[in-house]
């Protein structure tokens, strides 16, 4: 699926030699937004909402070194071929000079619209089946199995646990 392997290929950036979970649980919070009917078309706006979603499943996992900042995955996915900004009309050249989102929320709100999945991939992460499959290959991939369990606990939780 060409979908995971640029997922696979992702960069992610370091903090105490472990890899930065931020753009994984960026991406299960997209999927969780679709599954839910939080969104319902490739127009992701960086809410209060996604937002919440992010923050539910990063605390299931974040360690206490690390910053739950939404933004910075929002905005990064960028650079990793799967997803893309609709810059606000009139701030395309402030856009094109942002290279990180410091600033988080207004930077962002200030300059993209709404992030999107690509066409290609968002066939995937519109179809039920596609996003089970997406979902299992993020935490399969990205996260330990005790975290994987926790998060699969924090996305389902009214699932039984046996069996995650």
């Amino acid at each position: 699926m060409r979908l995971t392997a640029s997922i696979r290929a992702m960069r992610r950036g370091q903090q105490h030699g472990r890899p930065k979970p931020h753009k994984p649980v960026m991406l299960l919070a997209l999927v969780d937004c679709v599954e839910t009917g939080l969104v319902t078309d490739n127009k992701f706006e960086f809410s209060d909402s996604l937002i919440a979603v992010f923050n539910r499943l990063f605390a299931a996992i974040a360690e206490r070194s690390d910053w739950r900042q939404a933004a910075p995955p929002f905005f990064h996915l960028r650079s990793d071929g799967f997803w893309r900004h609709e810059i606000v009309p009139g701030k395309e050249q402030c856009y094109q000079a942002l290279k990180t989102s410091g600033g988080g929320l207004k930077r962002i709100r200030d300059n993209i619209a709404y992030g999107a999945f690509e066409p290609w991939a968002w066939r995937v992460v519109c179809d039920a089946e596609g996003r089970a499959t997406l979902t299992r290959f993020i935490l399969d991939s990205f996260f330990e199995p005790d975290e994987a369990y926790r998060l699969r606990l924090v996305l389902k939780p009214n699932a039984p646990t046996a069996g995650l």
